[in-house]
């Protein structure tokens, strides 16, 4: 039993993110952080403050929050809710987006690391290699910066307030670094090559960080896991989305003379097309649209200022996530397709 232990210590410390489950309370946590964080920048960015000053503040008695008081979920928890000082209730808003930001950095370590839900590292049902485990982490931190961005723009945007371009930039920036630094098929490796890549299906490729090359078969100038590749297929994939969003602009123009894409949404989409590639990218403006036509009556009912306004950027995020959950049901509709049709 002892020799046992005295192994997996040694292998931990050797490979500590081999043992997903072991990290999920600091995940959960960070998650937490990023959560407060994203508070501060809900609350302050659309009204062109500083994230950084002044230190956060009650707003009935302008006293600084003390430290012990601004620890995330916990004081919430603890304080009821309410100001120590003058006893103001604080908006629940702070406590749930904490919430849902740990559960959904949890979720995310899950799915990408601890249960592998897309089978990072392996090719379909061909198992070529599996990817390790501090791999599988620095793809849960890539899509970890998507998550929070995305989160947070839908939030300012069903809040009816501008989501401002230095709050997107973040992401626009990891997408195109990430994408040259871990093109596809990595952490997968290449198909062995006996195989033509031309002639499987999308679930029969290599999954890996991106999510498909731009087409198959690679030319021999952009070969597989190079830099050149993956900045290819992030700027095809923001290629895409900004011809669609402009293309929807000028259509509502010609028809109603109203511009409802604005900037920002622009913008949100394209950092998406920079994660998702140009074929995710289709299918994930097909899911906004619908989303769109069923977030627009909602809002008037359950959002804090009715308007006339599309919510595009709240639709983009959501439409972003459905597609990336869904992305290992999408791929086994395209096999089945190729296979009957």
């Amino acid at each position: 039993m002892w020799q046992d232990l005295d192994f997996h210590l040694i292998h931990f410390l050797y490979y500590p993110f081999n043992y997903p489950y072991v990290w999920l309370p600091v995940v959960f946590w960070l998650g937490a952080i990023a959560g407060s964080f994203l508070n501060v920048c809900i609350s302050r960015m659309p009204k062109g403050r500083s994230i950084l000053w002044p230190k956060s503040h009650c707003h009935n008695c302008y006293q600084p929050i003390r430290g012990k008081d601004n620890i995330p979920i916990v004081s919430f928890l603890t304080l009821l809710g309410r100001c120590r000082r003058c006893g103001l209730r604080f908006s629940a808003g702070y406590f749930g987006v904490e919430l849902f930001m740990a559960t959904a950095f949890a979720g995310l370590w899950l799915y990408d690391v601890a249960w592998n839900v897309r089978a990072i590292g392996s090719s379909g049902e061909r198992l070529y290699m599996q990817a390790r485990g501090s791999d599988l982490a620095c793809v849960w931190l890539y899509h970890a910066v998507l998550l929070f961005v995305l989160t947070g723009a839908a939030l300012m945007d069903w809040a009816d307030g501008p989501v401002p371009q230095r709050f997107l930039a973040p992401a626009l920036a990891t997408g195109i670094v990430g994408a040259t630094l871990g093109p596809w098929p990595w952490p997968g490796p290449l198909p062995p090559r006996y195989v033509n890549p031309a002639d499987l299906t999308w679930r029969d490729l290599p999954q890996g960080m991106q999510l498909l090359p731009p087409w198959r078969p690679l030319p021999s100038w952009l070969p597989g896991e190079s830099p050149e590749l993956g900045l290819v297929t992030s700027l095809l994939g923001a290629v895409v989305a900004l011809a669609a969003l402009y293309a929807a602009n000028g259509l509502f123009q010609l028809t109603i003379r109203s511009m409802p894409v604005s900037l920002s949404a622009i913008h949100c989409g394209t950092a998406i097309g920079i994660y998702f590639g140009w074929q995710a990218t289709v299918i994930h403006l097909l899911f906004a649209g619908v989303l769109l036509g069923l977030f627009f009556p909602l809002r008037g009912r359950i959002g804090r200022r009715p308007g006339r306004r599309l919510p595009v950027v709240a639709s983009l995020c959501f439409a972003a996530g459905l597609v990336f959950l869904a992305w290992p049901w999408i791929l086994w509709v395209e096999a089945t397709f190729r296979r009957y049709l």
